[in-house]
């Protein structure tokens, strides 16, 4: 949010990302509210998969940040 705020010169350019901002929030009070639901529906081997490949997806996103950082020092060629 601070990188997008820095970068509008308007409320025109600052409504989007206040937007970004609400939904973002609304949709985890919706996730957050079907938890036990989906808790249950899932049950413990389905949680354990589930959060298997939600730290798989996590460890994917932190190496392409690192490979960009790397990448943006010169250190490594594209």
């Amino acid at each position: 949010m601070l990188v997008l705020m820095n970068r509008v010169s308007g409320w025109s350019q600052a409504i989007p990302v206040y937007m970004a901002i609400l939904t973002a929030g609304v949709a985890s009070f919706l996730i957050l509210r079907a938890s036990e639901q989906s808790h249950r529906l899932l049950g413990k081997t389905g949680i354990n998969v589930l959060s298997r490949l939600m730290g798989l997806v996590l460890a994917t996103v932190a190496v392409q940040f690192i490979l960009h950082g790397l990448r943006e020092a010169g250190i490594v060629r594209p």
